[in-house]
This record gives structure tokens, sequence and C-alpha cells, in this order.
């Protein structure tokens, strides 16, 4: 991403490209937008390779995403767009979420989503080659140990299991109990991270603050 001057050229005869620029409220430049990191070297050859696996990484972007997505989609999908051969449509109704599942699959089922990351990566590996065939091996790997060496929520998920199993023990039954809370510092763009503006109840936790575990 590259930050472009401000626009001081005037090719209208009459000026009105010049009057607009001083009359509209654009700020001129003055805002910079931070360039985008630098992609690991073997991630940005599945971007710009001519290779079989890179290939597949750009025509199959969206189920390399998915297969290794934290979170899955919520939504509720309008299947009446007709596909075409022009730009692919994506239409729903209502809002639009991400559900998030326990930490750990219940008894019986097989680990999914962010579950996938407190097991040994080559478990999780075999597991999404499985659930996606198309998929080639060796880019699920570049993109798995990508994650795993650059996005701190693959610590934070494989620590809070951690957390659990040091707690429970030998004890399969054992709930250890876990709160959430929202905190903002002075530095938070209040504009992104917000405070929930709606005025319905969404649940009632009921505990002391002062003998909890974070």
């Amino acid at each position: 991403m590259t930050n472009l001057p401000p626009n001081n050229s005037n090719n209208n005869k009459n000026g009105r490209n010049n009057i607009e620029n001083n009359t509209l409220p654009v700020p001129q430049g003055k805002i910079r937008v931070p360039n985008l990191d630098q992609l690991p070297n073997e991630l940005q050859e599945l971007y710009d390779g001519k290779e079989p696996r890179s290939r597949s990484f750009r025509k199959y972007i969206r189920e390399y995403n998915a297969a290794n997505a934290f979170t899955s989609l919520g939504v509720t999908m309008d299947d009446r767009v007709i596909p075409g051969r022009g730009p692919s449509s994506f239409v729903i109704h209502g809002e639009l979420h991400h559900r998030i599942g326990a930490l750990l699959p219940n008894q019986g089922q097989e680990a999914m989503y962010e579950q996938l990351y407190i097991y040994n990566p080559g478990t999780t590996l075999h597991t999404r080659q499985r659930r996606n065939p198309h998929l080639k091996r060796d880019v699920l790997k570049i993109i798995e140990d990508t994650l795993l060496q650059s996005n701190p929520f693959c610590e934070l998920y494989r620590r809070a299991y951690e957390v659990l199993e040091d707690e429970a023990g030998e004890d399969e039954n054992f709930n250890v109990p876990a709160y959430l809370y929202y905190s903002v510092s002075a530095s938070t763009d209040h504009r992104r991270y917000n405070l929930p503006s709606t005025d319905e109840i969404a649940v009632i936790l009921l505990f002391n603050l002062s003998q909890s575990k974070v």
C-alpha cells in the first residue's frame, strides 16, 4: 500500500477542480496510512509464483483461508443469485457475525476451527488435508507454519489449553471458571474499538470478582 501525495492539479479550464479541492473537507495528504508488513518469503511466493502450488493457492484462496480460520461465519445467505461468468457475488440477509465455539471439542467430535490450534501441528495438518482433499498439503503447511510464527492467537489458545490441563489434572469433569472483560486503554481508537451500543441484555454473570480467575 502506497501513500499518495495531495492532488494539487487543476485540469479543468474553468477552475471547477480547484474550487472543489478548496471547499471539500479533504485532508490533502495529512492522513498517513501505514504500509502493510512484508509477507514471509514462502507466502509471498505463493502469491507471485507460477508453479502448481502457487496456482492452487490463488485459485482456492478462500478455501485455504477457511481451512485455517479461527471462527466460522454466521450469516443467512441468499442463494437466489445465479452464478454467471462475471465476478462472483456473496449476498446475505441480516447481520454478519463470526461464531466461536468451545476451546475443546465435545466427546466423540473432531476438532475444528480454533480447536485445531491447541494440538500438534502434524495432527492438525492431517485433519485439514482430509477435510479439503483438493487443497495441496504443502500449501496448507506453509500457511500453518506462518500462522504459528506470526499470529499471537495461536499461542494464546495453546496457553489457555495448558492452563486448563494444569487446573484439571486427572479429573476429566473439572470445570475452570473463566470470565471475559472488556478493557479500553487511553491509546485505543474508540472509533474502531467502540463500546457496544445495543440496549438489549445479552448475558448476566453472577460471581465474586475478588475470587475469580481470569
